[in-house]
């Protein structure tokens, strides 16, 4: 008896269920994650809803030294954090930049609103950054403390 074997079918990232799709984005890069909405219409919006979001400055900004694009880097974030539309996990903010005194206070507000249960603040100026040891530093518990 001959039997006809269908060849594998090869699987797409369509294939995947709805769920998985801001899982898998919430371990990109957000410039990835936001550049994965290409992919497709189920892609589209996954970053929206990832359950956690990795800023990192140097990838969002062209040049560190040019005011333009630090007040490009605020505006971002700032619209990255408000064009998120699921409760956030966990948040790393990374700059290397001289921010404005607003940006950190405005962020963390945004943060406080969609229920970031941890948040990650590395902020320091670009020409100091090499200075700094990479291990986080404790800070007081009260310090940051935020919520309702």
């Amino acid at each position: 008896m001959k039997t006809d074997h269908l060849p594998p079918r090869s699987l797409s990232l369509d294939d995947l269920p709805d769920c998985l799709y801001p899982l898998i984005a919430s371990h990109l890069p957000i410039i990835h994650s936001i550049a994965s909405s290409a992919l497709s219409n189920s892609w589209r919006s996954a970053w929206k809803h990832s359950p956690r979001l990795d800023l990192d400055h140097p990838s969002l900004c062209l040049s560190p030294l040019n005011p333009l694009h630090i007040l490009h880097v605020d505006a971002l974030i700032t619209h990255i954090l408000r064009s998120h539309l699921a409760p956030f996990h966990s948040c790393r903010i990374s700059c290397y930049i001289q921010l404005s005194s607003t940006a950190v206070p405005r962020w963390v507000d945004l943060l406080n609103r969609k229920v970031a249960h941890e948040l990650v603040l590395d902020c320091r100026d670009f020409n100091d950054a090499h200075k700094w040891p990479k291990v986080p530093w404790p800070l007081p518990h009260l310090a940051f403390q935020y919520g309702p």
